[in-house]
């Protein structure tokens, strides 16, 4: 059950994402678009264990980020030319 909502989830992210894209609206009116849909699955959410040896995190120390700190560092995005 789970595997079926989170794939519902994924499409639905998707179709709003390339929808918007084609409206030409900017990356953080979309971004604001998946904030309703992350709350839904928001209770699915299992927080992280203790990383494991060899995993980045148990080398390298960071604090982490929500999806909206994210969105607002203007991050590297696909483009029609790459």
């Amino acid at each position: 059950m789970i595997i079926v909502l989170l794939s519902v989830a994924i499409v639905t992210l998707l179709i709003v994402h390339f929808v918007r894209a084609e409206r030409g609206e900017g990356w953080n009116d979309r971004a604001e678009a998946f904030v309703p849909i992350i709350e839904k699955l928001r209770p699915l959410h299992q927080p992280l264990g203790p990383p494991k040896p060899g995993e980045w995190l148990a080398n390298n120390k960071e604090p982490g980020q929500t999806f909206r700190q994210y969105v607002t560092q203007d991050p590297i995005r696909p483009t029609d030319k790459r």
